[in-house]
């Protein structure tokens, strides 16, 4: 159930909230939609990418989401 431990899935989570906190010093808390789209843009740009898009398509259920979805349902 540590879906959010090791190298993988945890560093994907990490490099989100340092993006994220990158976004806050950059341009504020509050930015424009123009803002956000603009710092985006100039991401992607600059050949970096906005970490958490892009996920593989997973070829069989994961069994965490399994057995959490079975402990919601109770």
């Amino acid at each position: 159930m540590a879906g959010l431990a090791g190298p993988l899935h945890g560093l994907a989570n990490q490099e989100v909230l340092n993006w994220l906190e990158g976004v806050v010093k950059d341009i504020g808390l509050t930015p424009t939609d123009a803002q956000l789209e603009k710092y985006i843009n100039d991401t992607l740009a600059s050949g970096r990418v906005v970490p958490g898009y892009g996920h593989a398509v997973l070829r069989q259920t994961d069994p965490r989401y399994v057995v959490q979805a079975e402990f919601a349902a109770n």
